[in-house]
C-alpha cells in the first residue's frame, strides 16, 4: 500500500514539474528602430501572437513585457512592414522595422468641419449685443438668429 502511494506521489510531482517548465514565463526587454534610421519607433505595437495581450513602446521605442517562453511577437506601427519574431526563451530582443513606401504613398489626409448645434444660451449671448443695421429696417441680432436657426 504504501508503494502505491509513493507511485502515485511521484507521478503527480513529475506531471505538475512538466506543466510548470512548459508554461515558464521569461521577462522580455528590448527596442523597437526603424531599420533605415536607426531611430526608436515610438508607440510601436507588440502583440503575443495569438492572444490579445499586447503592450506599446515608449517614446524612444524601448519595451519590457512577461511572455511565455515559447511565444511569438508581432511587431507593428503605421508606416513599418509588420514582423514576427519567435521568443525561444531569450530575455532581450530588439528589432528594426522596415518602412513600408506603398502605404505611406496612398495616404491621403481629408479634413471635415464640424457642426455646432444652435442652443437657447447662445440665443441670448447674440440677442445683447449692440445694435446694428444688417440692412434696410433689420437689426443686427435678428439677422444672426435667422441665419443660425436655418
Amino acid at each position: 500500500m504504501l508503494m502505491k502511494k509513493a507511485k502515485l506521489f511521484i507521478s503527480a510531482l513529475f506531471l505538475m514539474l512538466g506543466v510548470t517548465l512548459s508554461a515558464q514565463n521569461v521577462t522580455v526587454k528590448g527596442t523597437v528602430r526603424d531599420a533605415s534610421t536607426g531611430d526608436g519607433v515610438p508607440f510601436a505595437a507588440i502583440q503575443v501572437k495569438g492572444t490579445s495581450t499586447g503592450i506599446a513602446t515608449d517614446a524612444n521605442g524601448v519595451y519590457s513585457m512577461t511572455v511565455p517562453s515559447n511565444a511569438t511577437l508581432v511587431f507593428s506601427s503605421i508606416g513599418y512592414i509588420t514582423e514576427e519574431t519567435a521568443v525561444n526563451g531569450r530575455s532581450v530582443i530588439d528589432v528594426a522595422l522596415k518602412p513600408d513606401t506603398e502605404v505611406l504613398e496612398g495616404t491621403v489626409v481629408v479634413g471635415y468641419g464640424f457642426y455646432r448645434p444652435f442652443r437657447r444660451s447662445q440665443e441670448r449671448t447674440l440677442r445683447f449685443r449692440p445694435r446694428q443695421s444688417a440692412g434696410p429696417g433689420r437689426r443686427f441680432e435678428r439677422s444672426v438668429l435667422f441665419r443660425c436657426r436655418r
